[in-house]
């Protein structure tokens, strides 16, 4: 059976990712990301908390996936994320964030969601 492209080869084009053989076993095709891609990601999204301008849509939903999958510890220090915290708290409490808002909560009740479900599935 043929795999589907996921859009990640557009990835691979970009010199943002290479393709790698991984999975339990061993028959999937992973995308792992470059590692100056992924350095360039991260010091863009700390910009963008240390700035006081507005935070683009896709920095900050790639940062509430991080932020609700407990991944940011990784990429950003304790001050960092106590940065990131309130900056989020700022971006929620202006009216003209509503669709960012709700896309953060999304982002918490799917996470929340799946936890549920793995906890039910494992008993």
């Amino acid at each position: 059976m043929a795999q589907k492209d996921c859009g990640c080869s557009v990835l691979v084009e970009a010199g943002a990712a290479k393709p790698a053989e991984g999975g339990l076993f061993g028959g999937k095709v992973l995308y792992v990301p470059e590692r100056d891609e992924k350095e360039a990601v991260v010091r863009r999204l700390k910009s963008a908390i240390a700035a006081d301008g507005e935070l683009s849509v896709h920095d900050a939903a790639l940062l509430a996936i991080l932020w609700e999958t407990k991944n940011l510890s990784q990429y950003f220090s304790a001050f960092e994320r106590d940065a990131l915290k309130e900056r989020l708290k700022e971006l929620k409490q202006n009216p003209r964030n509503r669709e960012l808002t709700k896309m953060i909560e999304y982002v918490s009740d799917m996470t929340g969601l799946m936890a549920a479900l793995f906890v039910v599935g494992a008993n």
